[in-house]
């Protein structure tokens, strides 16, 4: 049936009726392991937050859906067939569409708070680790076009808590933090990738603009350069300068500096990388500078 069905149906509905159906979503969400079925609950909670966020009786609705979510990722004492990172963030993410900016400031909040706990000293295989879920959540609530608008002041903590998650020692927060920090290149970048023949895809973002528009992640990424390679965060941030479209007359000279001092680095994969990024990144004057340094 079409989507307009739905929606009717909907409208006509309870608030008591559609409450009810929302937890039922949900409970799928929390129980079943099959995609489908999980695909199926999500779309649900976006047709009901979408057709229920306008209609005042029923406008409380997805915050108390997604109120449900978030004790779930919290509570260590609720456990799901499935694993959570699997089907909570499209739930979360589903319930968001109904494009409430207080409520989507108010879960990435939530979820940053969550991201930020401290980790215990030992987990074992089948234990959650829900600053991972947090993780995730975050990562589709920035790939969404729709929500993206309202995360701007956000992004430097989100940065910060990729740096400091790709140095974990437990895989799985190292996992997560790097697909976060890809999932904001795109967002900085704005999908805009363009192909160069000479030296790949590159955006058409320049590190000036990137100063202005996202100075706590230039600041962060600049004191990442800084520290030459000790830490492998520095992965991070040579993933991030090489997708920038940095005009030669325009280059920072304090780049140049840094992807120099790289060249000395104990990291093979470093060197190789800065080596490349010095020949697409510096200007003739800048090598010439930093190589009499």
């Amino acid at each position: 049936r079409s989507k307009q069905w739905y929606q009717r149906r909907v409208r006509a509905a309870s608030v008591d009726e559609l409450l009810n159906i929302g937890f039922a979503s949900l409970q799928c969400i929390y129980r079943c392991r099959h995609r489908s079925v999980i695909s199926g609950a999500c779309e649900t909670l976006k047709v009901l937050s979408i057709a229920t966020a306008p209609r005042p009786p029923a406008s409380h609705l997805p915050a108390t859906w997604l109120d449900s979510l978030l004790h779930v990722l919290e509570s260590p004492a609720v456990s799901s067939l499935c694993r959570r990172s699997g089907g909570l963030p499209e739930a979360v993410e589903a319930v968001l569409q109904c494009n409430n900016i207080v409520l989507t400031q108010r879960t990435v909040e939530a979820l940053l708070r969550t991201a930020e706990l401290p980790y215990r000293e030992k987990y074992l295989e089948t234990q959650d680790v829900v600053q991972v879920h947090a993780l995730h959540m975050l990562r589709l609530v920035l790939s969404s076009a729709k929500l993206r608008l309202h995360l701007l002041e956000y992004i430097s903590q989100v940065c910060s808590l990729c740096y400091s998650g790709f140095v974990h020692e437990l895989w799985v927060v190292r996992n997560a933090s790097f697909l976060l920090f890809a999932e904001l290149v795109n967002y900085i970048l704005g999908h805009k990738i363009t192909e160069f023949p000479a030296t790949g895809y590159r955006s058409n973002l320049s590190s000036s603009e990137l100063k202005t528009l996202y100075p706590g992640v230039y600041n962060q990424l600049l004191s990442n350069l800084q520290s030459a390679g000790s830490s492998p965060s520095i992965y991070l941030s040579l993933m991030l300068l090489s997708v920038l479209y940095t005009k030669p007359q325009c280059t920072d000279h304090v780049f140049g500096k840094h992807l120099f001092q790289l060249l000395s680095c104990k990291r093979g994969k470093v060197r190789a990388v800065a080596a490349r990024l010095i020949t697409i990144v510096c200007s003739k004057d800048v090598v010439e500078e930093c190589a009499r340094e």
